[in-house]
């Protein structure tokens, strides 16, 4: 009996350890389960949020969700964990226009990762931006001038001061300046934005078009007395780092040609098309179409006829390659060149064009039930024009069959109104 109570009483000590043991599994059990329970209602949040991003109420239920998720986050992790930062950005970025509620949010995350001395990190960084557009969009404009140099600080020690990431960053400092009319501020990034492109050697980065958009926010918002020597200077400084010829230069050149008058906007895009023939795209790539067209709208405004018809008939060829040649976009590239034939008379130039428009139209159209299978409205538009060149050149016969045609074409395309 003896050893028998001393074993029980043996198994009993251990028992009696054990429950300790238990209790902090417990915790630690009930600690992780309350962070499934938060991360799932987070992830919930967002996914909700961004099934439909600018719908109000699905905005609202987002956010109310992510602040249940906040207060479990909090019991779990402490107020001032480092986890809470992203869910306090993501109740603050429902609530940007709420100000009462915004803001203190905005302020608890970036005084947590201060807190944390993330002061080099690149999040923190990405938070003193977003704070600084919502100071921007409350006007708080010297508030978001320091919120901004401050952030892009952080993105130089950390990227580097040649980083092409940084010129997004600089284009909401550019545009801050230009909105407080600091033009003196402006140039300084203006400058730096380029130094950054031309210590690039990939002219293609997407971060390019961060340095298009400031430059157009400038044509929108100041003086062209002002922005016109200021895109000069610029593109001469940029020639000087990357040479006359570079693909760096076309944003400048572009913002140039936008702005000049019309001889040297001629120059100046007939100088975008040659660099754009050089790129990797080739002389044949169907975007150097737009660059065409408006070289010809130019010229057209100057009455050089000449370089209208040259300008239009490289479209005609690079969309007829790109597209083939029975495409209605090749028809409607014809038409074109026809008007130009019509307005210089040159009739016999223009018949082979019409008659292979014209033979698109019959594939365009189901003769049957005057079904369109291509684009309606570039149909009619190049029918009508040959109808004119019909007409024009003392085709009275063929130009009546054509104008016949496009009436049953106009009625079957035009939209019904069911009776009920």
């Amino acid at each position: 009996m003896n050893l028998i109570s001393k074993l029980f009483n043996q198994s009993g000590n251990q028992i009696k350890h054990t429950p300790c043991n238990d209790s902090v599994s417990e915790k630690q059990v009930k600690n992780l389960a309350a962070e499934t329970v938060w991360t799932k209602l987070y992830t919930n949040a967002q996914r909700l949020r961004n099934s439909d991003y600018f719908n109000a109420s699905i905005r609202n239920e987002s956010s109310i969700m992510a602040q249940q998720a906040l207060q479990m986050a909090e019991q779990t992790l402490g107020p001032n964990h480092l986890t809470l930062v992203e869910i306090l950005m993501f109740i603050a970025n429902c609530h940007s226009h709420e100000r009462a509620i915004c803001e203190p949010l905005f302020k608890r995350a970036l005084a947590i990762q201060e807190e944390h001395r993330e002061y080099d990190q690149p999040h923190f960084a990405s938070n003193l931006h977003k704070y600084a557009i919502y100071c921007v969009g409350n006007k708080e404009y010297d508030l978001a001038e320091t919120v901004y140099i401050r952030a892009i600080n952080m993105f130089e020690r950390n990227l580097g001061p040649d980083h092409p990431d940084l010129i997004f960053y600089l284009n909401q400092l550019a545009e801050l300046y230009v909105k407080q009319g600091q033009c003196a501020q402006l140039e300084t990034i203006l400058y730096r934005m380029i130094n950054i492109i031309g210590h690039n050697p990939d002219p293609a980065c997407d971060k390019t078009l961060s340095f298009d958009k400031t430059l157009r926010f400038c044509e929108l918002n100041l003086p062209r007395i002002y922005i016109v020597p200021l895109f000069e200077n610029m593109l001469s400084t940029q020639e000087k780092m990357v040479g006359p010829n570079d693909q760096r230069l076309l944003s400048c050149l572009y913002a140039l040609a936008r702005v000049s008058q019309k001889e040297k906007t001629v120059l100046l895009y007939e100088r975008v098309l040659a660099i754009e023939e050089r790129m990797e795209t080739g002389a044949d790539h169907i975007n150097l179409v737009k660059i065409l067209d408006t070289l010809a709208q130019e010229c057209r405004d100057l009455t050089q006829c000449t370089k209208i018809t040259l300008y239009y008939k490289r479209a005609l060829e690079i969309t007829c390659k790109t597209y083939g040649s029975d495409n209605i976009e090749t028809a409607y590239r014809m038409q074109i060149l026809v008007r130009i034939y019509m307005h210089t008379k040159n009739y016999e130039l223009a018949e082979p064009l019409v008659k292979g428009a014209l033979e698109i139209f019959e594939k365009t159209f189901d003769k049957n039930d005057g079904n369109v299978v291509g684009t309606i409205s570039e149909s009619i538009t190049c029918a009508t024009t040959i109808a004119q060149f019909y007409r024009q050149s003392g085709k009275d016969e063929e130009a009546n069959e054509l104008e016949k045609l496009l009436k049953f074409w106009t009625y079957w395309t035009q939209p019904r109104i069911k009776l009920r």
